[in-house]
């Protein structure tokens, strides 16, 4: 069987097609992904306040930034903390943005997650 010249392009153009189809897909799920992602960092940040007491691997601090969207960092929410010790990463300003005020290498922007997960109560503290 012979095949014509415009069989190939035929082809060539249903692989372009696929191929674009698929891009489209999986740019799609990124995105459902990225939302998801972002409704359980704000349902997470609801329950944080500025000035909680909390505790991220092991080190304690209070939370003095809550914020959606900084600039510089990916999207979603962040906490700033602010550590006791100098155990963080910072100052407060992250990427040349001061987001709060804390001695150096005692703040840490970090998830939510990161703070519920370590979370302590002042009984807690005042008990240790």
């Amino acid at each position: 069987m012979q095949h014509g010249l415009g069989d190939g392009a035929a082809s060539e153009a249903r692989q372009v097609s696929l191929a674009e189809w698929k891009n489209e897909q999986i740019k799609q799920k990124a995105e459902s992904t990225r939302e998801r992602l972002r409704q359980a960092y704000a349902k997470q940040a609801a329950l944080i306040k500025l000035g909680d007491r909390c505790q991220i691997g092991g080190h304690r601090g209070i939370v003095a930034f809550l914020g959606d969207e900084v600039e510089g960092l990916p999207g979603g929410f962040w906490v700033g903390i602010r550590y006791d010790e100098p155990v963080g990463k910072n100052d407060g300003t992250v990427k040349g943005v001061r987001l709060f005020h804390c001695s150096p290498n005692c703040g840490h922007l970090v998830r939510p997650d990161k703070v519920l997960e370590g979370a302590i109560s002042s009984q807690t503290e005042a008990a240790a």
